[in-house]
């Protein structure tokens, strides 16, 4: 059986243009980021995006809350690709969602919302304990 974990929240501010919380909603690993990301803030999400790896149980599964994501450039476009495949490698998956107007504009312009998972609305609610 799993882990009897329940939520837990953890706030990281960068200080650099991004805020990241992360919190565990079994099966989901959820972080969410605030701010801008690009070539300076990258490294802290691509971190955070590893201790949520770590978080999850096996297989991972990381949901990434964008509604608050302001900015994103190709540098964050290329951290959510290079994320999806390393999850998708271990059994996991990744899903973006609540994606700002903008960044679901990106994703369609780079065809990533057809290999990405995107979801517009929240995520589902998390499983009941056994």
């Amino acid at each position: 059986m799993g882990d009897k974990r329940g939520p837990c929240r953890a706030i990281m501010d960068a200080g650099d243009g991004l805020e990241i919380g992360m919190q565990v909603s079994d099966p989901w690993v959820i972080v969410e980021v605030e701010g801008e990301l690009d070539l300076h803030t990258v490294p802290l999400l691509k971190s955070r995006l590893r201790l949520a790896e770590l978080l999850a149980e096996p297989p991972p599964r990381v949901a990434i809350d964008l509604s608050r994501l302001r900015f994103c450039d190709s540098s964050g476009l290329n951290l959510l690709v290079r994320t999806w495949k390393r999850l998708r490698s271990d059994g996991g998956g990744l899903l973006l969602f609540q994606p700002t107007s903008q960044l679901r504009h990106r994703l369609a312009w780079t065809g990533l919302d057809r290999v990405l998972g995107v979801r517009s609305g929240p995520l589902p609610p998390p499983l009941p304990s056994a």
